[in-house]
């Protein structure tokens, strides 16, 4: 067998156990458990010699735990073989005992973090006496453990510099000088370290990496080091919450103290009413009393609510805007629009450079809405900021409601700003709770003003004898002749001739002979006079002017159309109560759905009675249009109460003298 047989077989069985201790390791941290990844090139320690981690162990403060160290290869071939290894270059983990129990939030980790990178250099030179006596005690250890008298001894901690610092972790560099003396023989060197403080699934870890110092290509390779250790370590650990759940507040969420005081605090409320930027949507909302209250500059934004800022700039914010919607949309986007708009369109609303999150629809104050999540990157004055916003959205009339709540500051604190908007998310939720839409409530059961409109409708439908309409075909059948007669047109009035009769045979016969162009025709005066007397019901006249519903020919007698213009002011009038009483009016437009309906049903009779009125004053219709022209159209009201043109015009024969 050759000598170097055995030397290749514990090389090739080294490999194989290194390879086994270079993955990751886990340790338990409180309730949390935090893997740790092996650097590359190095072991754990603790399964190669667990006499060599109890060394490690005793120099370790006793306020902190060694959860684990990791030596090169060589160092643990060396180890295995039962030589002492040379420890060059090593590293260590190490927790604070104080904090296990405590999960920490990254905004408490901050107030760690800037005070190490504040006042690093002041707590080192503070620490110097307890180090010393640290350094004695673990030199005691070391004796008792290894049989042999030991002193040990730090003479100076030299902190560098800060060369990393983020929401997470703070990384520094170290020159230590020890001196060790054993059985009377001294020794001193120097020590290179790189000490990174990091916060992980809420937990303070230092990770350590140490080599013996020479020259300054020492102290970067333990900067160097520990930087790619450190992101193994946070990769092993990776912290995913996700937002895309479709809820608002994620199952599972722990509540923050300072969220729970918030909760549990006093709330005051604003209300819109009357505020100019409101656009007459009145709502009312309920924030933390401890916020302050402010008004924005901008058109469309009513209010603001502002929390505390925190050490790092960051600051949780309540926004409530109100902007237009075109005129009529409510009429069109109902509430199953608004739904499925709710459901699949929401994402569209994001601001543009936004990036969207999550979304979904909700209710606030049982009105359709939706809500959606989004980071919202913007630069000002050459300061870049960012933002995590929960935006509830609401249409209603013909405005579009929002409520903003975000949390942010400067966006290098990003991961801050998204653990702090993880936290407000319940408050944020609250607020859409406690929401309440007061239009929606506050609607009168009559306008206020409605005893004033009656005289302002009653004045124009006198004035105009219209009222609008959409309706396409007649609701009732028009006037006709008798079967054996001719309809007269008014264009040939001047062709027509009555048959000669004294005054006891009108009165004795019943019928009367005309001739118009060249034809002759009989009518029945009884029937016309029994037709007089059922018209005489002042009722019977609304209902003529509708079954001459467009006709525009002929013309109509004071009577007829005065009774038309009463009647159909008093139909709106109920209409309009009606629309107010049951809920149908518009204060937004002034409109009420049953009383536009009449209005709508009633524009083409009403117009045909002004025109055939101002025909019986020996007028064209086209007077009409002056009733469009400011107190102009006033005249029309002169023209509309003259008596009839006595005997026949251009128009036709007198309606009057036809029943005389």
């Amino acid at each position: 067998m050759s000598k170097t047989t055995p030397i290749i077989a514990i090389t090739i069985l080294c490999s194989f156990i290194f390879g086994r201790l270079a993955f990751a390791i886990e340790v338990k941290i409180g309730d949390a458990a935090v893997r740790i990844p092996a650097p590359a090139g190095f072991v754990d320690l603790k399964p190669v010699s667990k006499e060599q981690f109890d060394i490690f162990n005793a120099v370790v403060p006793k306020t902190n735990r060694l959860e684990a160290a990791f030596v090169s290869e060589s160092d643990a071939g060396q180890l295995m073989l039962g030589n002492q290894p040379a420890l060059i270059e090593y590293f260590s983990v190490q927790s604070y005992r104080p904090l296990d129990t405590t999960n920490l939030s990254k905004s408490q980790f901050s107030e760690i973090r800037q005070t190490l990178s504040k006042e690093y250099g002041v707590i080192f030179n503070k620490e110097d006496k307890s180090v010393r006596e640290q350094a004695r005690k673990s030199g005691q250890a070391l004796s008792k453990h290894l049989g042999t008298k030991i002193n040990f001894n730090v003479s100076g901690i030299a902190p560098l510099s800060v060369d990393d610092e983020s929401t997470s972790n703070i990384t520094i560099s170290l020159l230590s000088k020890f001196k060790m003396e054993i059985e009377g023989e001294q020794i001193d060197f120097l020590i290179a370290s790189t000490m990174c403080v990091l916060l992980i699934r809420s937990k303070v870890l230092y990770l350590n990496a140490c080599r013996k110092f020479n020259d300054d290509s020492d102290i970067e390779w333990t900067r160097r080091a520990i930087k790619d250790w450190k992101t193994a370590v946070l990769s092993s650990n990776k912290e995913v919450l996700s937002y895309a759940d479709g809820k608002i507040v994620p199952e599972g969420l722990p509540m923050t103290p300072e969220i729970r005081i918030l909760l549990s605090g006093k709330f005051d409320e604003f209300k819109s009413k009357g505020h100019q930027k409101a656009r007459k949507v009145d709502f009312s909302i309920k924030y933390p009393s401890s916020w302050q209250k402010r008004e924005a500059d901008r058109p469309h934004i009513v209010q603001k609510f502002l929390g505390n800022v925190d050490n790092n700039g960051i600051q949780p914010v309540i926004m409530i805007t109100v902007q237009d919607l075109p005129k009529g949309f409510s009429l069109v986007f109902e509430d199953s629009d608004k739904e499925d708009f709710f459901s699949d369109g929401l994402k569209e609303m994001t601001p543009p450079g936004a990036e969207y999150i999550d979304g979904g629809k909700t209710k606030l104050d049982g009105e359709p809405a939706g809500w959606m999540k989004y980071y919202y990157y913007q630069e000002r004055a050459g300061m870049h900021l960012g933002m995590y916003c929960l935006q509830y959205v609401l249409f209603y009339d013909d405005n579009m409601l929002a409520i903003q709540c975000s949390v942010g500051g400067l966006d290098r604190f990003r991961e801050l700003s998204h653990e702090e908007f993880n936290s407000y998310l319940p408050l944020f939720q609250n607020v859409g709770i406690n929401f309440i839409l007061d239009s929606k409530w506050d609607k009168p059961l009559y306008s206020k003003m409605w005893w004033a409109a009656f005289p302002v409708v009653a004045l124009m439908l006198w004035l105009f004898g219209l009222i609008p309409t959409l309706s396409t075909r007649p609701l009732f059948r028009t006037l006709q002749l008798p079967n054996n007669s001719s309809a007269m047109k008014s264009t040939d009035i001047d062709n027509v001739t009555f048959s000669r009769f004294d005054s006891t045979d009108a009165l004795n016969s019943e019928d009367v002979e005309y001739r118009f162009a060249n034809q002759s025709a009989v009518v029945n005066l009884k029937q016309l006079n029994q037709q007089d007397k059922q018209k005489g019901t002042r009722m019977n006249w609304y209902f003529e002017a509708l079954k001459k519903y467009a006709t525009f020919e002929g013309r109509a007698r004071r009577k007829e159309y005065w009774y038309f213009a009463l009647f159909n002011s008093l139909f709106y009038i109920v209409a309009y109560v009606i629309d107010v009483v049951v809920g149908l009016y518009s204060e937004e437009f002034g409109i009420g759905l049953l009383s536009e309906f009449y209005v709508v049903a009633t524009l083409i009779p009403g117009i045909a009675a002004g025109v055939r009125r101002l025909h019986d004053t020996d007028r064209t219709g086209w007077w009409m249009l002056i009733c469009f022209i400011p107190l102009l159209g006033l005249i029309i009201l002169a023209y509309l109460v003259q008596d009839s043109k006595p005997g026949h015009n251009r128009f036709g024969p007198n309606p009057k003298e036809m029943f005389q």
